[in-house]
């Protein structure tokens, strides 16, 4: 899947899910959405690609009527993939944008923000599929678009064990990671799956610490 037509996908969910969520002034002519996304950092390639396809998706959707007659004004913020800027970005969103629902974008950044979405009861789109995300208990305003880091490693782990022929040895893995919350996310909680499968475990820590997401 193309990354500006996952993002029109991720927008058509958007606008149903938006449909039940406009919760602003009956008055108000738009919908305000928080536009979180990497322009100069390290992801920036693909930021700039994610960036115009939330642009072009909101057009779209406006073209085509709005959402419930309402246009989509999407307020943007470049945070070049740093959490503190992330996490300020986000306040504004809410405290002075007034938004009702922000799209993210990576998992330092999501994960940090975690403790104040779910606080302030916000709806949260991101690309992020960190595990930690898909517990409704502890993250029930963080939506996840796909299958989480954790789940994609096990996933392998078992078509490792499955599929492995060779008995004079043991299979072995190597998983190179970025070393923050993206290239953790699946390590600690895929160890139980990798004993299971009876695989040796490899880890080499990539340098410099960056995430694609």
């Amino acid at each position: 899947m193309s990354r500006r037509y996952g993002a029109l996908v991720g927008f058509l969910v958007l606008a149903l899910l938006v449909s039940g969520l406009v919760v602003g002034p009956v008055a108000a002519q738009s919908i305000k959405l928080g536009n979180l996304v990497d322009l100069t950092g390290p992801t920036s390639d693909q930021g700039k690609d994610i960036g115009q396809a939330r642009i072009d998706s909101a057009q779209y959707f406006n073209e085509k009527g709005g959402v419930n007659g309402k246009k989509i004004e999407l307020v943007s913020v470049e945070y070049g993939f740093q959490p503190p800027r992330a996490v300020a970005a986000y306040k504004k969103f809410i405290e002075e944008d007034k938004v009702i629902l922000v799209l993210g974008y990576g998992t330092p950044d999501t994960e940090a923000l975690r403790p104040f979405i779910t606080k302030d009861k916000i709806p949260y789109l991101s690309g992020s599929y960190s595990g930690h995300l898909t517990n409704p208990q502890q993250s029930p305003y963080n939506f996840v678009g796909g299958i989480d880091y954790t789940s994609q490693i096990r996933i392998f782990l078992n078509y490792v064990k499955e599929t492995w022929t060779d008995t004079s040895r043991k299979p072995r893995v190597a998983f190179i990671f970025a070393d923050n919350a993206y290239g953790r996310a699946p390590s600690n909680r895929g160890e139980p799956t990798r004993r299971r499968s009876a695989s040796t475990w490899w880890t080499r820590r990539s340098s410099p610490p960056w995430s694609p997401t």
